[in-house]
């Protein structure tokens, strides 16, 4: 198998990955927006739809593998901020900490692959 096939197969799965957890968020939307209230961030509906947005069109675009480098360059700060504001497992206890760890770690190796 050529390395060509390997790294198509990855922005595959990597973009199923984004578009996945977009229309998760979208079907999340009222606990996501509880959560961004908590937080006292403005805009909130703003930055969550955008947020949903540029997961599901960054990952469709992936997945037909249109523009992306350019995608790839878009997801990389919109992953690590949205990471540190929903998942800061440092400033967490327990069991939220544990999962929370796993889930930056998730998304941080998917930064990376990108």
């Amino acid at each position: 198998m050529s390395t060509e096939w390997i790294h198509r197969g990855a922005e595959i799965l990597i973009g199923l990955f984004y578009l996945g957890f977009g229309i998760a968020n979208a079907r999340s939307s009222g606990a996501i927006l509880e959560s961004l209230k908590i937080r006292l961030l403005p805009l909130l509906q703003l930055m969550f739809w955008a947020g949903v947005a540029t997961q599901s069109i960054a990952g469709l675009l992936l997945i037909i593998g249109y523009h992306a480098a350019l995608t790839a360059a878009v997801l990389i700060p919109f992953t690590l901020v949205a990471s540190i504001i929903f998942h800061a497992f440092w400033a967490m206890e327990g069991e939220a900490r544990v999962l929370n760890r796993i889930i930056f770690i998730c998304n941080s190796t998917c930064v990376l692959a990108l």
